[in-house]
């Protein structure tokens, strides 16, 4: 397919967590990194538009992940629009935060179609049922970057079973009881108390 001037794409970042509260970790510079060849590798198809989740600090006041992350992409380089997917967090949250800022921006940026989700597999196996769910909803197309040897074993057994977890709660007809409440458990804390998960263990 040869570049066409006014179809543009938008490359969805997601963040891993941080090292220190003004310091992001290895897996998010690896993703990062990635993103950025993803970038260059379709440049000849799509004008990019960048996408960051990550709408949360280290402690309350602090720079967010997205923040620390839009730093990384315009030192290294990227001149192009970025944009932060705000309003909540989480694996299946930021798939219809972002989808619906892609709607919204379509009025900006016409001929934005496409979606390319820039993440770590295990996260990914997670997440992907949500992605699809929605970029279904709307006829977006979507495509993924899948970042390999990143988290540790821990992390890659949680995301596991959380996967699994997700997949029968949509399959069960109960997720929209099931959404809110585990939401609050999960994801709400982070916007009251910060975000210290680690999981590149």
């Amino acid at each position: 397919m040869g570049y066409q001037e006014n179809r543009y794409c938008a490359f969805v970042v997601q963040p891993c967590h941080f090292r220190g509260p003004n310091e992001l970790c290895t897996t998010t510079f690896v993703r990062l990194d990635a993103a950025l060849v993803e970038v260059e590798r379709q440049r000849r198809i799509f004008k990019p538009i960048i996408i960051l989740t990550g709408d949360v600090p280290y402690q309350p006041g602090g720079p967010t992940l997205a923040a620390l992350m839009r730093s990384y992409l315009e030192h290294n380089g990227f001149a192009g629009p970025i944009l932060f997917a705000e309003g909540g967090t989480g694996t299946f949250t930021e798939p219809r935060l972002v989808t619906r800022l892609v709607l919204r921006l379509q009025a900006r940026f016409p001929g934005l179609d496409q979606m390319i989700v820039v993440a770590s597999e295990w996260q990914l196996f997670a997440g992907m049922p949500f992605w699809e769910r929605e970029a279904s909803k709307y006829a977006l197309g979507l495509d993924y970057r899948w970042v390999p040897g990143t988290g540790g074993w821990r992390t890659r057994l949680l995301y596991r079973a959380y996967g699994l977890f997700l997949r029968a709660a949509l399959g069960s007809g109960l997720w929209a009881r099931i959404e809110p409440r585990l939401y609050c458990l999960l994801y709400r804390h982070r916007y009251t108390g910060g975000f210290r998960m680690n999981a590149c263990q």
